[in-house]
């Protein structure tokens, strides 16, 4: 859940990830889709965060979908621990949605590429 990750990249203890070193990730976003990834030790996730579903929800409105689903409402921060309020994922979804902004997969330039993390 997005919280588990937050809980991870702060927390001074991190006992159910042996061989990660607390406040040791790293993180780093792919160029074109604003996608973050974030490593530490032999841990590696991916993940989605309010720039990269609010560019998938741009992409959704130009092709002029009827909206976008997400696997589960429950892994957003819904208590707001690290946001300012609760659900951002679900929010920047939804304001991208509402805004009528389009993103063209296609035109758009990319910005380099992805780091490759050696493990």
């Amino acid at each position: 859940s997005y919280q588990e990750l937050f809980d991870a990249l702060y927390n001074d203890e991190i006992p159910h990830l042996p061989g990660a070193t607390p406040n040791g990730w790293t993180i780093k976003e792919d160029g074109c889709y604003m996608t973050p990834y974030m490593f530490n030790g032999p841990y590696w996730f991916s993940f989605d965060a309010e720039p990269s579903l609010a560019i998938k929800a741009k992409m959704a409105n130009f092709y002029n979908l009827a909206g976008m689903s997400v696997f589960s409402a429950d892994l957003d921060d819904f208590n707001a621990s690290f946001a300012t309020e609760p659900y951002p994922l679900l929010r920047a979804i939804n304001n991208a949605l509402k805004s009528g902004e389009t993103f063209d997969p296609e035109a758009e330039p990319c910005f380099g590429t992805a780091d490759v993390c050696e493990i």
